[in-house]
């Protein structure tokens, strides 16, 4: 998954699910969370993954290789008291970024 995370929030949670606190893809399957729903078909080895945040909008987009894949609208991005970092989350062992 990548995407951003409250690390605040998040930093004593053992996983990320259910924690309302990370807004993400799924690079192996396009999944978009917390939202559900797919949009794209994941990122693939070799392409270029950018996230851009809009904390006024509360929206997250997902750029692979410079064009859209996934855009995310999530409420919690429009709480200023809440500070997001970059997030990453690997799938399977052995799994590289």
């Amino acid at each position: 998954m990548i995407g951003i995370v409250d690390f605040e929030k998040q930093k004593e949670r053992k996983r990320s699910y259910n924690s309302k606190n990370v807004v993400c893809y799924y690079a192996h399957n396009g999944d978009k969370y917390p939202c559900g729903g797919y949009e794209g078909d994941g990122i693939k080895v070799g392409e270029t993954v950018e996230v851009r945040v809009d904390r006024t909008h509360g929206t997250v987009s997902w750029l692979v290789d410079h064009v859209e894949r996934a855009t995310h609208t999530a409420g919690l991005l429009c709480d200023k008291s809440r500070k997001f970092l970059p997030y990453v989350e690997m799938y399977n062992y052995g799994d590289t970024i």
